[in-house]
């Protein structure tokens, strides 16, 4: 599905097939307006991720060792939790109930960096790419970004932590 959405070319084969060009849905207001409160990472924050770490059920991981925060990459980015397996790693942005449409949004997008950045560690050290990215929410994700989730590819678990 990946490959689908990240083709180069769509709006020429519409073209020369005569159809109408996509209508991209504009960005919510309060995503595009939204400055970053900044002061660090707080305690519901550290909450989610260390509990992400000790559960690597929740994202489908049945014999796994616990998950390492604050995993740095070559980027000088941190991934919040990452989940080393003998043939892939799972790379996880957590975001926690307290965090605005805004900051869920830079996650989508977190992820879609922290996914191409390790891809590009592993192939400069000649193994193979297995990687996958997924954002944690302690809440739901808004219905304004679902349809910017689909079109990233980014897969999300929702309600995290809630009820576990």
């Amino acid at each position: 599905m990946r490959a689908v959405f990240q083709y180069p070319d769509w709006e020429k084969i519409l073209e020369k097939l005569n159809l109408p060009q996509p209508k991209y849905p504009p960005l919510p207001k309060s995503v595009r307006t939204h400055k970053p409160r900044g002061g660090g990472e707080g305690n519901l924050h550290k909450k989610l991720k260390k509990y992400v770490a000790k559960h690597p059920s929740i994202l489908g991981l049945k014999t796994c060792p616990k998950g390492e925060t604050e995993y740095r990459l070559d980027s000088g980015d941190c991934v919040d939790v990452m989940f080393r397996l003998p043939n892939k790693f799972v790379a996880v942005e957590v975001k926690s109930s307290i965090s605005t449409q805004g900051d869920i949004y830079r996650g989508l997008f977190q992820c879609v960096k922290y996914q191409a950045v390790f891809e590009a560690m592993l192939l400069s050290q000649g193994k193979p790419r297995n990687v996958r990215t997924v954002l944690v929410l302690e809440s739901e994700l808004p219905e304004e970004l679902i349809r910017f989730k689909n079109m990233l590819g980014v897969e999300v678990k929702e309600n995290v932590g809630r009820d576990d």
